[in-house]
């Protein structure tokens, strides 16, 4: 299964890209998933005294906003195809009772599961999106930069601002976060790292989804952004798709 998701990938990345009105169908699917997700996680904080979703590494015997899954390419890990002991035990669920809506059509990764009524046939991943690291819980770089735990931080700093969604890419996608690293921003550029990388899948871009429940594709300008195969936790110099995700993650602590 690893090796099949691999030689998928590089397929990708190497196939022509998509017909203008194909690749724009797609995409709009993929809008329309994030913004639902973003309805989810907006409609949270009323329930929970102001408070986000976890965005990972949830409390013992809590589950962050996708039900803690932590996803591989293995072929029948059921974090990889079990909707009922992740996605549905996951904060956002009771706001979104859909789970194609955790899901890229564009996703070429499948798993095989081994339970339930789709045993022994090879199904989407149950999830495509990962959520900023800055924004329900779990940091990167310390204290110098704001950990967002309430939607009262969030309002207070621009929701226009701040990105909450993110498509990764399969072979980077693990846990329900996507880290940005904030090291070298804004004066030292040759110090900016890529820890997890974005999806691809819109002409060679990722669906991003913001605070103020807006969705777009940021189509990333550096190669070493989309490489064949990540290397995760990577040092790269002056990509300015990594200052693009540094300016709408966070913000200075105070």
């Amino acid at each position: 299964m690893a090796v099949g998701a691999v030689v998928a990938l590089l397929g990708l990345l190497l196939l022509p890209v998509f017909g203008d009105s194909e690749r724009n169908s797609r995409a709009a699917v993929c809008s329309i998933n994030i913004k639902r997700l973003i309805g989810g996680w907006s409609a949270f904080p009323a329930d929970h005294a102001d408070a986000l979703p976890f965005n990972a590494n949830a409390p013992i015997g809590q589950y962050d906003w996708c039900g803690s899954s932590f996803m591989d390419l293995t072929q029948s890990n059921p974090n990889n195809w079990n909707h009922a002991l992740y996605t549905k035990r996951g904060q956002l669920w009771p706001y979104v009772l859909d789970t194609s809506a955790f899901s890229c059509r564009d996703d070429p990764t499948r798993a095989r599961a081994s339970s339930g009524p789709d045993t022994g046939r090879y199904v989407p991943r149950i999830r495509s999106y990962s959520m900023n690291s800055w924004i329900g819980g779990m940091a990167w770089n310390g204290p110098a930069w704001t950990l967002y735990t309430n939607l009262a931080q969030v309002t207070a700093a621009g929701p226009d601002q701040l990105w909450v969604l993110i498509g990764e890419r399969p072979d980077s996608i693990n846990d329900g976060l996507f880290i940005v690293d904030m090291t070298g921003y804004p004066t030292s550029p040759t110090q900016y790292r890529m820890v997890d990388f974005p999806a691809y899948y819109h002409g060679r871009g990722a669906m991003v989804g913001f605070a103020d429940g807006r969705a777009q594709v940021r189509i990333w300008r550096d190669i070493r952004t989309v490489p064949a195969g990540p290397i995760l936790n990577s040092p790269q110099p002056n990509n300015l798709d990594i200052l693009w995700l540094q300016e709408r993650s966070t913000r200075k602590s105070n």
